[in-house]
């Protein structure tokens, strides 16, 4: 075959070897393309409270009631009835007491969800515990028969003159509130009666 048949089968060899490697190692844009990257999760939202506070409200007669079972304050927690419908509900206790039962009660009261305020669900607002003490209380016990009225209002107040935090202002009147627009709430009596937010009014003096 002589020198040069020798050295031509060389590189046959040779080419044939590095072909062969060539093939069996996929490149690095070959395996990114053939790896799955995961796919980020979405967040979902908690609830849908997009939109504006509502005015609560119940029949005067239900919190007439509430005189029979009331020691020292109500205190209310937010209720999410439905995801665009968040309310109130209430228990009936002893400030004094800070035991917690193995099984809460149900509730004394839940307000039902009348027309929107013009105050609308944002960020940079909270939603806490609140709380009508006794003297508020016997003051809109005594508003509801002043007025003889049908109905008791918890109208919004604007959480940004309130450090973000969603509170309510007490009306009386005999209208009915389960369609009541913003604009009708003067045919609402006040009582000068507020909830009182927790960390409580005054607590940052």
């Amino acid at each position: 075959m002589g020198m040069y048949g020798s050295f031509l089968c060389m590189i046959i060899l040779f080419s044939i070897a590095c072909n062969s490697s060539s093939s069996s190692t996929p490149t690095t844009d070959t395996v990114a393309a053939t790896v799955d990257s995961p796919a980020k999760p979405t967040a979902a939202p908690l609830v849908n409270m997009s939109g504006y506070l509502n005015i609560l409200y119940i029949d005067a007669a239900t919190f007439i009631d509430l005189k029979d079972s009331l020691r020292r304050k109500i205190t209310f927690r937010f209720f999410l009835k439905t995801p665009d419908s968040l309310t109130l509900s209430g228990w009936s206790n002893d400030s004094t007491n800070q035991r917690y039962p193995s099984q809460p009660p149900k509730p004394n009261i839940t307000l039902w969800v009348g027309g929107n305020s013009v105050y609308e669900v944002k960020s940079g607002t909270y939603f806490g515990n609140l709380v009508l003490y006794n003297k508020n209380i016997r003051s809109i016990l005594k508003k509801i028969r002043t007025e003889n009225a049908k109905y008791v209002l918890f109208v919004p107040l604007d959480p940004a003159n309130n450090y973000g935090q969603v509170t309510y202002e007490i009306h009386v009147g005999t209208a009915d509130p389960h369609t009541l627009k913003w604009s009708d709430l003067a045919s609402f009596a006040p009582t000068g009666d507020q909830t009182n937010p927790s960390p409580p009014k005054g607590a940052f003096n």
